[in-house]
């Protein structure tokens, strides 16, 4: 195994991480490269202080089983609604009937007289 002896340039998020501000969220691809090095596809990686979900949305990613915990509650609806799955059809649909139904009450806050 090759250890990590080097630095390794933090990156920008991507959008599934923009969803909520976290004070300590760590860089992604630092926290990738630390999880792929450091453990083997369908290993088990333990975050005992999730956070965000980093950690284990990264694990996730990478293949591995993740396990988060957090005494903060927050922390553990943070970390499962940026890791959930989104079935992007049933996603637009849903929208979509949000907007028919809400359309015109929107629009007329926005008329003039």
């Amino acid at each position: 195994m090759q250890h990590i002896d080097y630095a390794i340039p933090p990156k920008t998020h991507p959008p599934m991480y923009y969803m909520h501000k976290y004070w300590a969220r760590k860089p992604h691809n630092v926290v990738a490269k630390y999880v792929e090095t450091y453990s083997s596809p369908n290993d088990i990686v333990l975050d005992p202080f999730c956070g965000s979900g980093v950690t284990a949305i990264e694990a996730l990613k990478l293949g591995r089983r993740a396990v988060a915990v957090d005494l903060d509650p927050m922390s553990v609806f943070i970390t499962r609604m940026t890791g959930i799955r989104v079935n992007i059809d049933e996603f637009e649909n849903a929208f979509k009937l949000v907007e028919k139904s809400a359309k015109d009450r929107v629009n007329n806050l926005y008329k003039s007289m």
